[in-house]
């Protein structure tokens, strides 16, 4: 039985959802073996990108251990949180993107990065001062530029400055390779003949590539790349791929002003995050 009407049939919504928002999905379901040192990551890795951004920050947490979740909720307060069953990092991300209006920008991270001041507002500027941009990062890894480029360097070859060549300190490819386990030597030599792709446009400088597990975009734009998947952790690359193969472009900001951590801080990483509250590492 149903006596007359819902008032709000009919009406518009009235929201005060923000233009920009920063995003992490986390995943911490326990403290052991490949997660034992892993809550200090995603920490670390929460309270650099808030102080980097000064931005809302919504947290989307796939089924994570108690402790982490009773820090979100009592100490890290972010200003949107999500406590999910694991439903997968890429089925998380079209969820966030679905929560916001088409054309508010997104940063999308995952939950091991470390970012520097000045990192979201440099991203901000290229998204905003290339053409239609599909993602910005800021950390780039010369191996990203394998896959992904097609349509930025097709644009760029003619509206913009095009340089080939390698731009980035060895340590940084370094650094890349000890995050995501690869043994450095083997790393330095197959990417030795790739290029760094460096691209100048109204005075503004950036890479060629993006990397997927950290990016800005715009909701209405990433929500067309991102389906439904029964997997955990779905190919990322066909993700990158997609986006090109449309016409996007994407890019990374000429200075490294994030960093992948892994699952462990080291000695060299623990160095840096104090830099993390101050200016920009190079």
């Amino acid at each position: 039985m149903r006596i007359g009407n819902n008032p709000m049939r009919g009406k518009t919504i009235s929201h005060t959802m923000p233009g920009e928002v920063a995003t992490v999905v986390t995943h911490l379901p326990n403290q052991e073996g490949y997660h034992a040192q892993r809550l200090e990551v995603v920490q670390t890795c929460l309270k650099s990108m808030r102080n980097g951004a000064g931005v809302p920050v919504l947290v989307w947490d796939n089924g994570s251990c108690q402790e982490l979740r009773d820090w979100l909720l009592d100490d890290y307060r972010p200003d949107f949180l999500v406590l999910s069953d694991n439903v997968g990092k890429h089925n998380a991300q079209k969820s966030i993107a679905n929560l916001f209006p088409p054309e508010t920008i997104i940063g999308f991270s995952d939950d091991d990065m470390l970012f520097w001041r000045g990192w979201w507002s440099e991203s901000i500027r290229l998204l905003k001062g290339f053409p239609n941009v599909g993602a910005v990062s800021a950390w780039y890894a010369r191996t990203a530029t394998k896959w992904g480029i097609g349509s930025t360097l097709e644009w760029a070859g003619g509206e913009a400055l095009v340089e080939c060549g390698n731009f980035t300190p060895i340590e940084h490819e370094i650094d890349y390779a000890r995050s995501v386990g690869l043994q450095v030597d083997p790393h330095i030599t197959r990417i030795s003949s790739l290029c760094d792709y460096k691209i100048t446009y109204k005075g503004m400088t950036c890479y060629a590539s993006a990397q997927h597990c950290q990016f800005i975009t715009r909701a209405g734009v990433i929500g067309r790349y991102l389906h439904w998947s029964d997997q955990a952790m779905m190919g990322q690359k066909e993700l990158d791929e997609r986006v090109d193969a449309d016409g996007y472009l994407r890019l990374t900001t000429f200075t490294r002003l994030a960093l992948h951590m892994g699952n462990i801080i080291d000695d060299e990483i623990r160095e840096r995050i104090g830099d993390a509250i101050g200016t920009a590492m190079v």
